[in-house]
Formats: C-alpha cells, structure tokens, sequence
C-alpha cells in the first residue's frame, strides 16, 4: 500500500489550486506564516523603507504619517486594491517556498478527509517533506 503521506503530497503537488485551508488567525503561527498582525507591521515596514524612513515604532509613525490608525484591511486596500494585486502580495507570506518546503517551514497543521491524522508537529513536516521531495 502506498503510504497516505505520499498520496496526499502528490495529490497537493499535481493539482495547486485545488485544496484550500480555513483557519483562524493564528494558527499557523508557530510554523513559520505570519499573523495579521505581523503582516501589518511588514508592510508599514515597507512603506517606510519606500519613504526612506526606519521608525522605531511602526504605529506611531504610520498615524503621524497618513493619520490614520493602521487597519490591515484598509492598508491591503490601498497598496493592492484589485484581488489579483492582492493574491500577489501576501502571496510570499502563506505559500512556502520549495526551501521551507524541504525544511517544513510555512507548513499547517490540518486535518483532511483521507483519514490521515495531520495534527502533530512530526506529522506536518513529514507530509510537507513529502511534498517539498516532489520539487526537487
């Protein structure tokens, strides 16, 4: 019998855009994706960089800057205000390159309806090792 793992990465791998997660905020924070919250202060981060500004504290310079409380949402909205815009920018944040990939860095805990049990550290970087071993 094939090993479950392996059916499922080659699953992933053969058909991008096929599966998809819904979770919360913060969930998959500890294997390396980025919180909203984090992504926030990336991109004011990078607005400053663009302005030729290193603030010290991110928030206080974006509301003395813009004068605004900075909002994730309205942030996205005006960097990247059509979907495809969008889907591009954050797109560096959720999807692991083939390297985290292999490293099992920017990976998920989740559960799929194969009946493999995906709930555990080992078993996450074991399924995405999988995967990143088809990229290369």
């Amino acid at each position: 019998m094939i090993d479950p793992f392996l059916s499922l990465a080659f699953s992933v791998f053969s058909s991008k855009g096929v599966y998809a997660l819904l979770l919360g905020s913060g969930v998959s924070r500890s294997s390396g994706v980025p919180t909203g919250w984090e992504i926030l202060e990336d991109l004011m981060r990078k607005l400053a960089h663009l302005e030729k500004q290193e603030p010290v504290e991110l928030h206080s310079w974006y509301r003395d800057r813009y004068g605004a409380t900075p909002n994730y949402s309205e942030i996205l909205a005006q960097l990247a205000p059509q979907p495809p815009e969008r889907l591009k920018l954050l797109q560096g944040y959720f999807e692991p390159t083939e390297e985290e990939c292999r490293e099992g860095r920017k990976t998920i805990a989740m559960t799929i309806d194969t009946g493999v049990p995906l709930d555990s550290t080992d078993s996450v970087r074991r399924f995405w090792k999988s995967v990143g071993d088809f990229l290369s």
